[in-house]
């Protein structure tokens, strides 16, 4: 084929004039280095580069040869080749050139088609990257455009396939299930998470008043809960002060230090022991309620309390044993653990004061014991400690309002 200078239309090979303008057509000769056609008038050939010998008169000029026309191929392999115009409807080109025509089937492995043959390619030089094949409509120098894949047009975005996805359908949703799920799992974790923190089901974190009382020793002194003791609500509770009076390999006996609490042995005078009297109601309700937080009163643990008998009135009832949580001392108990009586000496609170029990000159408190003293006719009484620290067996009446020191076994575990 060949060009017309003047109005650019493609005219055949051997034409001398346009047949659409009547421009004359130059004469075309083949390169002599690379062979291609080439206007004899040309300094250099389009196509290597190299200089036309034939225009300089150092060289014998070889008219161009017109290309042949392929025929159309039914089937078979092209090795090399061009095909101006034709069909192929199965075969494969191994390399070659279309210049216009049809693939029914077939694979090209090398090649161009819809465009002018491919022109020899530059050699990179040294440190330079090597140019890629070019594509149909690439030009040298571009970014290798990927292979098309079916139904798709050269320069297009290369299309990506899902697994079983036929090509031209849109690619599958993914399923929103494994987000939910992972959804629901976090916030799982996270509240569990805050629970066991909160809770502390398996006692990870260690409290300081558990702690202290697992190294105290008989004697020390130590603090667990809180109760009001100033007389002064608007503060809040203060922290309960207690004396350890017997330690085991997993819990402790401990005695308030102070007489923190004021009331009657009984409410009414009346013929009772430990076992019927309102004060052991009253210790095992209102007041462990009062003074201890779930965490330590789920530490408090369930006691036998022996009806012990009075030391010097044997002969009187003391009814029967009992199971509380809270509970005071009997006689014989209180001198067991505290053998003087300056260490059964205790002080009374603001609070306690406030109740209506007696307060000796320098704050000295007078408090009950669970064992009865006398009981007849005319004394309904219960044993106390008196102000200055000896155990009064005969006691005061059940009635009066004297100072209480709570006791309670604590499990350390």
């Amino acid at each position: 084929m060949v060009e017309c200078p003047n109005c650019k239309k493609q005219l055949a090979d051997g034409m001398k004039f346009c047949d659409n303008c009547g421009t004359p057509l130059p004469k075309m000769i083949n390169c002599p280095n690379c062979g291609q056609p080439m206007n004899e008038e040309f300094n250099n050939c389009p196509s290597c580069g190299a200089v036309n010998t034939v225009k300089a008169g150092i060289g014998n000029a070889t008219p161009a040869t017109p290309a042949q026309e392929t025929p159309v191929t039914q089937s078979g392999t092209i090795s090399s080749g061009t095909i101006s115009s034709g069909t192929i409807q199965s075969g494969t080109i191994q390399s070659g050139t279309i210049q216009s025509g049809t693939i029914q089937s077939g694979t090209i492995q090398s090649g161009t088609i819809g465009g002018p043959a491919p022109q020899p390619q530059a050699q990179p030089q040294m440190g330079q990257p090597t140019m890629q094949q070019q594509a149909p409509g690439q030009q040298w120098g571009q970014p290798a455009m990927q292979q098309q894949a079916p139904g798709q047009q050269w320069g297009q975005p290369a299309m990506q396939q899902a697994p079983g996805q036929q090509w031209g359908q849109p690619a599958p949703k993914k399923s929103k299930t494994g987000l939910i799920v992972g959804i629901i799992i976090a916030v799982v974790l996270v509240v569990a998470g805050v629970l066991v923190f909160l809770l502390d089901p398996f006692g990870w974190r260690k409290d300081a008043n558990i702690e202290k009382l697992k190294e105290a020793q008989k004697g020390d002194v130590v603090t667990l809960g809180k109760y009001e003791q100033d007389n002064n609500k608007d503060n809040g509770k203060e922290d309960i002060e207690w004396i350890v009076l017997e330690k085991q390999e997993d819990k402790v006996l401990i005695m308030s230090s102070k007489a923190i609490e004021a009331a009657p042995y009984n409410t009414t005078k009346a013929d009772v022991t430990w076992e019927t009297c309102s004060m052991r109601s009253f210790l095992n309700s209102t007041f462990i309620q009062d003074a201890f937080e779930d965490k330590y009163r789920s530490r408090i643990l369930d006691t036998n309390v022996t009806a012990d008998k009075n030391p010097n009135k044997s002969s009187v009832a003391q009814g029967n044993s009992t199971t509380d949580k809270v509970f005071l001392l009997s006689g014989s108990e209180m001198s067991k653990y505290l053998t003087t009586n300056s260490a059964r000496q205790s002080y009374i609170t603001d609070y306690a004061y406030s109740k209506g029990a007696w307060k000796g000159d320098n704050g000295e408190a007078c408090t009950w014991l669970r064992t009865i003293g006398t009981m007849d006719s005319t004394h309904k009484n219960a044993c106390i400690v008196q102000g200055a620290g000896s155990i009064g067996y005969n006691g005061r009446p059940v009635e009066e309002t004297q100072s209480v020191r709570p006791a309670v076994w604590v499990n350390l575990r």
